[in-house]
């Protein structure tokens, strides 16, 4: 089942992420495909244990962000072979397999995750520290998604499992 999809800044690959159930087991992972033929170009992107399940493109730098259900997201390259940058994780949400959502602000210099525990979480991009959090539900309504205002910088808008969505300000 595919989680999420985007296309690369070169607009001639995108990537998916999901879990692919085969003969013999599942597949947990990130796929970058080429866009004119269909063809996978690379299913060994992230080899760590987690299905993702949200994928978003950073509006300034060649890279993309999954989020995991190992309660982080990582930052990956745009370009093959899609390297992951080991050195930092954005990780004090938890995601306990909701389909959370994450975001990057519209300069890069924040990342915005949902969490299951009903917080949205603000961190710096550079340090990888949380930098806030929002209650923005209470505990057993998991906070699924986040989406940063493209002009506002300072607009986030939140969403809940069972479907209620806020605006921040």
């Amino acid at each position: 089942m595919v989680q999420d999809m985007t296309f690369l800044p070169n607009t001639k690959q995108f990537i998916s992420c999901g879990d692919e159930v085969m003969k013999g087991g599942a597949d947990k992972s990130i796929i970058a495909w080429d866009f004119a033929s269909g063809a996978i170009i690379s299913r060994q992107i992230y080899h760590e244990c987690y299905s993702c399940t949200c994928l978003r493109i950073h509006p300034h730098r060649k890279q993309f962000m999954a989020q995991t259900n190992g309660d982080y997201i990582a930052l990956f390259l745009t370009n093959p072979p899609f390297s992951m940058d080991r050195t930092k994780r954005f990780g004090d949400h938890k995601v306990s397999g909701f389909p959370i959502k994450c975001d990057f602000s519209h300069d890069g210099r924040y990342i915005t995750s949902g969490s299951s525990d009903g917080k949205a979480y603000v961190y710096g991009y550079k340090t990888g520290l949380p930098l806030c959090t929002l209650d923005a539900y209470p505990p057993l309504e998991a906070c699924t998604g986040v989406a940063c205002h493209p002009l506002l910088p300072s607009t986030l808008a939140t969403s809940s499992w069972l479907g209620t969505v806020t605006i921040w300000e």
